[in-house]
């Protein structure tokens, strides 16, 4: 693959690879830009019905051009090969860089919770649900600021003819008990999956693991959310945001990203941009 080109492009190197393709730095041949390409596994760009959807939703994240969300730049589809251009992150994803400098601080680790919150906010109230929030799709820019990748593939990715075969679609650590049971979806699972991330970001680890998925769901559905090692010292009104954000019954958590979002503000001493008050309406539901 080094080496070849793809449309307009040139593929240099491999950047990472994941259940849904593979991202690879890239150059565009005439301008000398470097960018970042996912390019989806060939089982899935051998599918339509999931090749649509992705270019459907990554037309959807397009428009939207949160400073939170990685930038998409094209898309195309070359020897039967289909992927989508992005802007080039050179920081790392937060796997990494807490595999690098372990725990973050408590600050830090807010800080970018809330950037996140707010990428959830605007791509819930444009109708898009990620489905698959993990510290691997949350990326940082060289400037420190939070981009959230993969809006849109996870949800593309289960129209495929593999995926419905499949058992669950996401990441067992992160999945919320109504995306296992392939329940009511809406941007709460995002939600929930976000509040797992904070509280590895915090731990160093996630709440509910197992030796297999069967255990892990058991745990989502049924386990209260361990408190937070004592000697972290994380504020109780810190704390009480990720429980609620990761109540099991959807109905339990806030009702939307913008709420979560006031509360951490509101944790903090600060006063929200919401006004203190929790964004009332219930997110959009996915569309079929």
């Amino acid at each position: 693959m080094i080496g070849k080109p793809l449309g307009r492009y040139k593929i240099l190197e491999p950047l990472g690879a994941g259940g849904m393709g593979t991202v690879w730095y890239a150059e565009h041949v005439r301008i000398g830009r470097r960018v970042a390409i996912k390019i989806l596994h060939p089982e899935l760009s051998a599918d339509p019905e999931p090749v649509g959807r992705f270019v459907r939703e990554a037309r959807a994240v397009n428009a939207i051009r949160h400073p939170n969300i990685v930038d998409i730049t094209d898309i195309g589809d070359d020897d039967d090969l289909v992927y989508l251009v992005m802007e080039l992150l050179e920081g790392m994803d937060l796997e990494a860089l807490t595999a690098r400098h372990g725990v973050m601080p408590e600050e830090r680790v807010v800080h970018l919770m809330l950037q996140v919150c707010h990428s959830l906010r605007d791509a819930h109230e444009n109708g898009l649900v990620h489905r698959d929030i993990k510290p691997q799709n949350i990326l940082l820019r060289e400037d420190g600021s939070v981009a959230v990748s993969d809006y849109g593939i996870a949800r593309a990715l289960a129209s495929s003819t593999r995926s419905r075969t499949s058992s669950v679609m996401g990441t067992p650590a992160y999945m919320s008990p109504e995306q296992w049971a392939s329940g009511s979806l809406d941007g709460r699972i995002d939600q929930y999956a976000l509040g797992i991330v904070f509280y590895e970001m915090l731990a160093g680890s996630t709440p509910f693991q197992g030796e297999s998925m069967e255990a892990i769901y058991v745990q989502h559905r049924e386990t209260p959310l361990p408190a937070l090692p004592g000697n972290l010292q994380v504020p109780r009104a810190i704390e009480q945001v990720i429980r609620r954000a990761t109540e099991k019954s959807q109905g339990d958590r806030y009702a939307s990203s913008g709420g979560m979002a006031d509360a951490l503000e509101v944790a903090l001493g600060r006063t929200p941009a919401g006004g203190g008050q929790s964004t009332p309406q219930q997110p959009p539901r996915q569309p079929p």
